[in-house]
């Protein structure tokens, strides 16, 4: 939930920067003197991010030797080819306002000898020199709400992936409670049986009560043998009645079990219930994210 709310944060700051990415020519100040620059301006990123992927463009364009001093990167001999056909050195100056969540970027090109691009002396390298600034300033303002749109995709994955676990866990502990029943439903039935028996046996030791009762020599032999057999009577009563309490223990830790694996069950709906509900809310911010990348050009 608060990754939620921090997105839709972020998302309703940017309802209030989003345009349409302009560019325009004025002089700029560089740590090397002012110079004609092509400037722009790039919303909702992070200036140490953005200088990191214009050194990464720098370097894809053959740039010899590349220097960063307090937010101004220069590149030495870059070969942007698609604007000039030789080397050329690039300055690049960022200016980041934090408040409004934007960074001004100044672009100026030295084609040789401190000849520095304007509209006058090179209207169609400056025409070139615009698209390829406004073009890398829409790509960075992108990137943010591209990593938004796609972490609230990863995430309603992720949520997706943990209700087919919970689904499949949820069908073994159903089978569980389906093998703990039938397994309850045996013993309750070697317990009848037993039951049965000890009655028979209940009955044998009454009987051999009477018989020895009856038998007033408890010194003779006669007596001596239903007095042993007496005792493994009763050996065999308590015998039982051990087995009948064995199986009600079974039964009642069976009990305890499907008690368990019911309340997972419970868990498990209400952990599904809650990601269902979190992926509605990740779908809407992904639309708005997605939303926000059209109306950047």
């Amino acid at each position: 939930m608060k990754n939620i709310l921090i997105s839709i944060f972020i998302f309703k700051c940017f309802l209030c920067n989003a345009q349409k990415i302009t560019v325009d020519e004025s002089p700029e100040k560089f740590n090397s003197g002012t110079r004609n620059a092509i400037n722009t301006t790039i919303y909702e990123n992070y200036v140490a991010d953005v200088i990191i992927e214009w050194e990464k463009y720098l370097n894809k364009n053959k740039c010899e030797r590349i220097t960063n001093d307090k937010g101004e990167v220069y590149g030495h001999n870059v070969f942007l080819k698609e604007i000039v056909n030789k080397p050329i050195d690039v300055y690049c100056k960022f200016e980041e306002d934090t408040i409004n969540k934007k960074i001004k970027m100044s672009t100026a090109l030295d084609i040789g000898a401190s000849n520095y691009l304007k509209s006058e002396s090179n209207p169609a390298e400056v025409k070139l020199l615009e698209k390829m600034v406004r073009e890398f300033a829409v790509k960075m303002t992108k990137a943010p709400i591209i990593a938004y749109l796609k972490a609230a995709n990863d995430f309603q994955k992720k949520l997706n992936d943990e209700i087919k676990i919970f689904e499949k866990d949820r069908k073994k502990l159903e089978e569980n409670i389906v093998d703990y029943k039938n397994k309850i439903t045996k013993t309750e039935k070697n317990i009848i049986i037993k039951n049965a028996e000890l009655e028979k046996k209940k009955l044998e030791v009454t009987a051999h009560n009477k018989l020895m009762a009856a038998n007033t020599d408890a010194l003779s032999e006669k007596a001596k043998a239903d007095k042993k057999a007496f005792d493994k009577i009763i050996k065999q009563q308590k015998d039982i009645e051990q087995v009948i309490a064995a199986h009600q223990n079974e039964i009642n830790k069976g009990l305890a079990k499907i008690q368990n694996f019911e309340h997972s069950i419970k868990a498990k709906d209400e952990s599904k219930i809650k990601n269902i509900k979190e992926i509605e809310s990740q779908k809407l911010i992904a639309e708005n994210w997605q939303n926000k990348l059209s109306l950047i050009s």
